[in-house]
C-alpha cells in the first residue's frame, strides 16, 4: 500500500481557526429572573440552572489564520470494509473512508492539538488568509439573515 498526504514530516503550514468569545444571554427559561413562578404562586429555581438569569455560551466572532507550524506528525486513517450481513452493531456495517491529521511542534506533538486536514491547513499564509476572509464573509451574510 503506498499512501500519500497533502503534508510531509517538517514542512510549514498555517491553520485557520475560530476566535470565540464569552458572551450572556438572558434565560429564556426565567425570563432573566433567576427563577419561575407557579400557578400558585409560589416561586422555584430556574429549571435551567441559570441561577442569576443570564446564560453563558460562546459566541463566534471571527476566522483567523495561525501559524507558521512545522508538521511533527502525520496520521492517516483509511478505511474499506464491506461489513457482514446479518450482524448485530453499527460496526458490521459497510464502512468506507479516509481522514488525515497533523499534530505540530508549536502545539504539542503526541498529547497536543490534533488538526483535521478538512478543517483547514494550508501551505501558504496567503492560502489561509483567503479561506478566512471566504468564512468572515459567509459569518457577516450568515448575522445579516439573523
Amino acid at each position: 500500500m503506498n499512501i500519500t498526504t497533502k503534508f510531509d514530516l517538517g514542512d510549514i503550514v498555517y491553520m485557520v481557526s475560530m476566535d470565540s468569545k464569552k458572551a450572556t444571554k438572558t434565560c429564556p427559561a426565567c425570563s432573566g429572573r433567576g427563577h419561575i413562578t407557579l400557578d400558585d404562586g409560589s416561586s422555584v429555581r430556574c429549571p435551567r440552572r441559570c441561577h442569576s438569569g443570564t446564560i453563558q455560551y460562546l459566541e463566534e466572532a471571527r476566522w483567523h489564520v495561525d501559524g507558521p507550524y512545522t508538521i511533527t506528525q502525520v496520521r492517516v486513517e483509511i478505511t474499506e470494509s464491506p461489513g457482514v450481513p446479518d450482524a448485530w452493531g453499527d460496526n458490521y456495517e459497510p464502512m468506507s473512508g479516509r481522514e488525515e491529521s497533523y499534530m505540530c511542534l508549536e502545539t504539542g506533538t503526541g498529547s497536543g492539538v490534533v488538526y483535521d486536514l478538512q478543517k483547514g491547513i494550508f501551505a501558504t499564509d496567503t492560502e489561509a488568509q483567503a479561506e478566512c476572509e471566504k468564512r468572515n464573509a459567509a459569518l457577516q451574510e450568515k448575522a445579516g439573515q439573523t
